[in-house]
Parts: structure tokens; sequence; C-alpha cells
């Protein structure tokens, strides 16, 4: 990988704002964009269809390598966009964004975008309990990491976030947004695990 090249991850629960933002800062910086999921249908990097959650479990011993080897043989910056994008490894990694959003807000978002009840729940859950967050914590290293609170912010406001982030490099943020503390301050919580 070049020197002055980069590799963004920017994970999320779905409806936190990654494909939108992803695409704005393919533009900016003239890089490459990989949506996670999207590459392993194309590929068929696809084990099974689990129906009962409604998603596809990737093949992560076909996609791991596939994304290791176009990653050190690319030559433009790339991002790199999916909930999972903890399975990129950390050393091709340069920044690692976890997009967050309210999850009163998500749960809107999600509406909107009709998703079934369950799959709502299943999400707004994972984003209280910080899942993206979590897993990323387990495999890459915490300074390369930066948590962006989507639930307010324009997409503009968002980008400008994340490239103080991929320029300047200041101290991990992670850990700062906690919607568990804030639902139990208000007696929320428990009415999103019920």
């Amino acid at each position: 990988m070049g020197k002055d090249r980069f590799v963004i991850l920017i994970s999320g629960t779905p409806g936190t704002g990654k494909t939108a933002i992803a695409r704005v800062l393919k533009e900016k910086y003239s890089a490459f964009h990989l949506n996670l999921t999207d590459l392993a249908i194309e590929k068929g990097f696809i084990l099974e269809e689990d129906s009962d959650r409604q998603t596809k479990v990737i093949d992560e011993d076909k996609l791991v390598p596939f994304l290791e080897n176009f990653i050190k043989t690319h030559p433009l910056n790339i991002i790199i966009e999916g909930h999972y994008a903890d399975i990129v490894p950390d050393e091709l990694t340069t920044v690692f964004i976890i997009l967050r959003t309210d999850p009163h807000v998500l749960e809107q978002r999600l509406q909107e975008r009709q998703f079934p009840s369950s799959k709502i729940r299943e999400n707004i859950q994972s984003e209280v309990l910080g899942t993206c967050t979590s897993f990323a914590l387990e495999t890459h290293d915490r300074s390369k990491m930066y948590e962006v609170d989507t639930s307010t912010t324009s997409l503009e406001e968002t980008v400008k976030i994340i490239q103080n982030y991929i320029k300047n490099r200041p101290a991990s943020n992670v850990g700062e947004i906690n919607w568990m503390q804030k639902l139990d301050a208000a007696d929320k919580l428990m009415e999103l695990f019920q």
C-alpha cells in the first residue's frame, strides 16, 4: 500500500448513513468505494440466507482474502463500508469510522425504509449496545477509531467531521457516545429490550 494512500472503513448499524457518507467521501478523495454486502453478493461470497433474520451470511474465508489482495494492489484511496467492516485487517486500515444514531431517530429512519418490526428492534438494540464499535475494538487499534453521531447533523456536517479525523487524526473519541446511559437516565432503556 502506498505511503500517501489511505483505506477508510465506515461501519454502523443499518440506517446510520454509511452508504450516503461513503459516496460523498468517494467523490471528495477520488477514492474507490466498496460496499461489503454488494461485493459479497457480486463475487458469490454468500454462505446462506438467514430468513429468520432477513439477512445474508457472508463467507469471510473468501471475502477477507479478496479484500486483502484488493487493498494491497489497488492504486487509489479506498472507502469500505458495511456494518461488519471490522473484518478488514487492522494493518490495512488507516482510519475506522463508526456511525452512531440516537435509537429513536434510528427507529424512524428504519420505519421509513419499511424494515419489518423485528428487524427494526434488532438494529435498535444493536445500536444501543454499540455492537459495531464493540466488534471493531476486538480487532482494530482504538487510536484509529472514531465514532460520529449522525442523529441530527447534516450529511455535509458529518462529512466535514470525518474529513477532520482523516486529516488530523486527533485522539480517539470511542466510548463518548453512550445511548444506554442516556436512555437509562430518561427511564426509556427497558422499553427497547422488552
